[in-house]
């Protein structure tokens, strides 16, 4: 049976944006399957030091032009002839003086799509002003909500042991405190010195943990009969469990208490997430070899579809990767693309 078609098979894409939220966005449309083209200044995208760069840009092709030349704007202008989208995320204005804009390239295509994504707008009295995610954040009034004029901050060791407790410094008639060591629902040490989180959140989960452990007689031990029992005995309860996890390494108790239907799982490292075989089975984490840092790991797309799947998009692509790829793909010959690399208009 031939493979599904993603949501944007043959749309093709030119990616005029750098830094993070226009580069981002054309990546989002390349998981779904969409041809992005990622046209770069023969510098190369001003985030390209950044390790991000490599999620932000996975699955592009990439040529490098000189769009500050006639030439390089005759190039686009072929490209976008054929292309369904433009993205683009200059400050506004730029991409007009580029004559890379949406009404220059729109009149060569008219069924284009033309994305802009601007700090301020493409209007206002803000127009002209560069703008980066914090600068938005003052703007907006997020940083207010996060901060006022400076004052003394004051504490004390009296203060922060009453502060630790505060679930349990509550207090009212009847008043039944659940905010103590629980020894069914926490951290255990296990014998290899790795830890397991327990989460006993209910009376059946203990009767089964109890025939896990082996400890059966505690399932009808009258101190331990109910979720409260079991905190308010929680000194003679939590060091027979903190014996019992530590007599067995970690991955076979978690194995006992999965076979039981316990809720229990690993601490783990990022390192060890990323080579999760539940990380690799939802294509969480995808491994490449690239030209610039070799082996190289990089997250999945996170959209999932039942009929039109996601792709695995491969890696961000080198400066000008693909320059002669697409370019000889619009209709450059050798000596024309020899021509305009001699005279620093594509690398």
């Amino acid at each position: 049976m031939a493979d599904a078609a993603t949501p944007l098979d043959g749309v093709r894409v030119i990616d005029l944006t750098s830094y993070i939220a226009g580069s981002y966005a054309a990546t989002m449309l390349a998981d779904l399957g969409a041809d992005v083209v990622k046209i770069e200044s023969l510098e190369g995208d001003s985030f390209r030091e950044l390790p991000g760069f490599f999620a932000w840009n996975r699955g592009k092709r990439s040529i490098a032009l000189n769009l500050k030349t006639p030439e390089a704007r005759a190039l686009v202008e072929r490209l976008a002839r054929d292309a369904d989208v433009v993205m683009e995320n200059m400050r506004p204005g730029v991409a007009d003086r580029l004559g890379v804009g949406d009404a220059a390239l729109r009149a060569l295509n008219p069924r284009l799509i033309y994305c802009s994504t601007t700090a301020f707008g493409s209007t206002g009295p803000y127009v002209d002003r560069p703008g980066f995610d914090p600068l938005l954040q003052g703007l907006a009034g997020i940083m207010a909500l996060q901060g006022f004029v400076g004052q003394k901050v004051e504490t004390s060791l009296l203060h922060a042991v009453t502060a630790l407790q505060a679930g349990n410094f509550v207090d009212y008639p009847g008043k039944q405190s659940v905010f103590r060591d629980n020894p069914t629902y926490r951290l255990y040490q296990a014998s290899d010195g790795e830890w397991l989180f327990l989460a006993c959140g209910n009376q059946s989960f203990w009767v089964k943990l109890c025939q896990a452990l082996g400890l059966d007689e505690l399932a009808h031990d009258p101190r331990f009969a109910s979720w409260m029992l079991r905190l308010d005995n929680r000194a003679v309860l939590l060091p027979i469990l903190e014996a019992r996890f530590k007599s067995r390494p970690r991955d076979e108790w978690l194995e006992t208490l999965r076979s039981h239907d316990i809720p229990a799982g690993p601490v783990h490292s990022i390192d060890e997430f990323r080579r999760h075989p539940l990380t690799r089975h939802h294509g969480m984490a995808r491994e490449y070899d690239h030209p610039d840092v070799g082996r190289l790991t990089l997250p999945g797309s996170p959209l999932l579809f039942s009929a039109t799947p996601t792709r695995d998009v491969g890696p961000s692509p080198t400066l000008g990767q693909h320059t002669d790829e697409v370019l000889r793909a619009a209709g450059y010959s050798d000596a024309a693309l020899a021509d305009l690399r001699a005279r620093k208009i594509v690398r």
